[in-house]
């Protein structure tokens, strides 16, 4: 199962975290202490390491034995890799492939990469949504949902695609409007094209993602 998805830039500041598990449970995976392990790792070493375990707190009784209870006596491990100026880190437990989240990781980048063209540090911060909602499509509940990057972009695209279908819905009524007070025919023609020629994509992104058929990208 996976833990937590984390993503921070070479200061330690987290751009992304996404938990999969109460974190008060897992104390020992916050952004803070994850980030204290990768950023000290030399760049020969793998890309996978293990979770040290809490030291028991004085006067606790439960001690090792109840933290093994806590991680259902299973090791925490912590798979990155590093981009540029950011780390993407899975914190995972040892039921997954270390070399299979290294490969999801790239799976999700290279999703990031088609839906912000070279995707970067401001991309993270500024469309904070849209990345949550990419990484909903890779991962849900901790568990991997899809591998596909096409499919993951396709998805991507009608997120964004509806937003923009709902604002011209709402305000088509005042687009009429404008329409019929328009005088010149010529003119209102004009305006009828223009809009039709800018919605025809993304009527025909929606209707593909929606019915798998792109049935707007005939005659509209």
């Amino acid at each position: 199962m996976i833990h937590a998805v984390l993503i921070f830039n070479n200061n330690g500041l987290p751009r992304l975290t996404k938990y999969f598990v109460p974190p008060s449970q897992r104390q020992h995976i916050l952004p803070k202490a994850i980030f204290a392990l990768v950023s000290q790792r030399a760049p020969q070493l793998c890309n996978f390491l293990d979770v040290p375990r809490p030291a028991p707190r004085k006067g606790s009784s439960a001690g090792a034995s109840g933290e093994k209870a806590v991680n259902g006596g299973q090791q925490d491990r912590v798979i990155y890799r590093n981009y540029a100026t950011l780390y993407f880190v899975f914190v995972v437990d040892e039921g997954e492939s270390e070399l299979g989240m290294l490969d999801l990781i790239q799976v999700f980048v290279e999703a990031l990469d088609r839906s912000f063209e070279n995707v970067c540090e401001l991309d993270l911060v500024f469309h904070f949504d849209e990345v949550h909602a990419i990484l909903s499509e890779v991962v849900q509940g901790g568990v991997v949902l899809e591998t596909n990057v096409d499919a993951i972009h396709e998805a991507g695209e009608f997120l964004s695609t509806t937003p923009s279908l709902f604002i011209f819905f709402h305000a088509l009524p005042y687009f009429n409007l404008l329409l019929f007070f328009t005088s010149s025919t010529s003119l209102r023609q004009q305006l009828a094209s223009n809009t039709v020629e800018m919605l025809r994509p993304r009527l025909a992104q929606f209707c593909y993602c929606c019915c798998g058929s792109p049935v707007w990208s005939g005659n509209l």
